[in-house]
């Protein structure tokens, strides 16, 4: 649709914003996929550039996801008070399931699980996290989490 034919819209910084409501058909939005075998320890998740990660290759350990806006750039900086985002990370493991953690801008952040209760990693499966992070004040977030486990059955 040429935007020429868009009313009620304003286009600013990458951000569209409308006050009247929008059907969507669909959205399609890039994965990183992320094939290093035996990852471990931090994972940096940059937001500005993409929110949906997968890492095919099997963990050897306890994986932090580490959400920032991008190497320069801090979450902090990315989001104003009152905004949120969405993070959706797979993470395939191997014999032992590990389990993923959350930082912003390398703070581990205390997480409230969905069902009130923790993850535990799984064997021989992937486990697909969706993470919903609103920040609260300078620095400040509320992170809410749900851990699927995926496999061949």
């Amino acid at each position: 649709m040429p935007l020429t034919k868009l009313r009620n819209f304003s286009i600013e910084d990458n951000n569209i914003t409308s006050n009247k409501l929008a059907s969507v058909n669909r959205i399609i939005s890039t994965a990183n996929i992320v094939s290093t075998a035996g990852i471990i320890g931090s994972q940096n998740i940059d937001v500005l550039s993409n929110a949906t990660y997968l890492f095919t290759g099997t963990t050897s350990g306890n994986v932090t996801l580490n959400l920032r806006g991008n190497s320069t750039t801090t979450l902090n900086a990315s989001l104003a008070t009152g905004e949120s985002v969405e993070i959706i990370a797979g993470i395939t493991n191997g014999l032992t399931g590990y389990v993923a953690n959350v930082a912003i801008d390398g703070v581990v952040q205390s997480t409230l699980w969905s069902g009130n209760t923790r993850p535990s990693g799984s064997s021989y499966n992937t486990d697909l996290y969706h993470l919903r992070v609103f920040k609260t004040g300078s620095a400040t977030y509320n992170v809410y989490g749900e851990k699927v486990n995926f496999g061949t059955g």
